[in-house]
């Protein structure tokens, strides 16, 4: 596909865990592409290991909102990894995020990373003016804003070139001329020139396959024609892998702690498949600090440094008896001496 589908707008609750302590054999075992918090490590500790991500999805699909099934997800994601991916309706997140947030899980030894790709949740009347994701006008709303802070936001980038706003606004003179149909501005826009791009792609692969001796009622030849090369579109150079999947940009939000507003702070390009920061910003990672990959004392306390001496029940009694047992001899002997 050479564009966004309209269904991840609907994406249901699902969490990935990160960083986990089976992250190491996960990656052994599938290509993950480049590590953000490697390449994003701007602002952070230096002498930490960047987290390493694993597929691992620890909550489930279409799961209803409500507060205890959350603090059922964060009970197996805490065991899993300190990095963890969330994709699911706005007001669903902020629900989870409160719900991290009483758990004591937003201090800084998580970080959460919301797939929020046409930015539903950054939508203000007049796109691309931020709204404050956090902020419902109820009585959660500081609670939010501190969750908050432990939060980036993942979205589509919106193609920057002049030919695209001028596509967009000939698409939206048409559409209220002859339809009588209004376009918001939105990153939904850009499904618009995905599916422009995808079309004269489709062309062009097709007029190839001709050039080549081929035939158009080729679905096979055509569609292998389309794969694994650059075009210049009108939403800009974008780039189809080997499978026909198009490279997406994505932009990366974090949230500045004064002012409770997100930010763009760094860019993944998909053609070149490279992160660019924004000049001038940095990432706020929460506890100022890029997550560790394995805690301190380990997810299941299994550093010895961490370990306290603990006693059974039975060790204790007998410990009890012993002492007990002295006591009585030693009164003894003084007794009888």
């Amino acid at each position: 596909m050479p564009g966004p589908h309209p269904g991840d707008r609907a994406c249901p609750l699902t969490l990935v865990a990160g960083g986990g302590k089976d992250a190491r054999q996960e990656n052994n075992r599938m290509s993950l592409g480049p590590r953000p918090s490697e390449r994003l490590r701007k602002g952070g500790n230096e002498s930490e290991s960047p987290p390493r991500f694993a597929r691992r999805v620890i909550g489930y699909k279409g799961v209803p909102a409500w507060p205890g099934t959350f603090a059922s997800l964060f009970g197996n994601g805490g065991k899993a990894s300190r990095v963890v991916y969330v994709c699911c309706p706005p007001d669903i997140f902020r629900g989870l995020m409160l719900q991290a947030h009483r758990e004591g899980l937003t201090a800084g030894e998580y970080a959460f990373f919301y797939m929020d790709l046409f930015g539903s949740s950054l939508q203000s009347s007049r796109f691309p003016d931020p709204t404050l994701p956090w902020r419902r006008g109820d009585g959660n709303d500081g609670a939010a804003r501190e969750a908050y802070k432990a939060v980036m936001l993942i979205t589509y980038t919106e193609p920057q070139n002049p030919e695209y706003h001028s596509f967009l606004q000939d698409i939206k003179r048409t559409s209220q001329e002859q339809f009588n149909f209004t376009m918001e501005d939105g990153l939904e826009d850009f499904i618009v020139g995905a599916f422009y791009d995808g079309v004269m792609l489709y062309g062009q692969a097709v007029n190839e396959t001709l050039a080549l001796g081929g035939s158009i009622t080729d679905g096979l030849a055509i569609t292998l024609q389309m794969r694994n090369r650059t075009f210049q579109g009108i939403t800009g150079l974008l780039r189809i892998d080997q499978n026909g999947d198009r490279e997406m940009d994505h932009s990366l939000w974090d949230l500045d702690p004064a002012s409770g507003v997100f930010e763009v702070v760094a860019i993944y390009n998909g053609t070149t498949k490279k992160i660019e920061t924004i000049p001038g910003k940095k990432i706020h990672w929460p506890g100022n600090a890029v997550p560790r990959e394995v805690p301190f004392c380990g997810f299941e306390n299994e550093n010895p440094l961490c370990q306290k001496a603990s006693f059974s029940l039975l060790e204790i009694l007998a410990l009890v008896m012993t002492l007990l047992l002295f006591g009585i001899i030693l009164t003894a002997f003084f007794a009888y001496r």
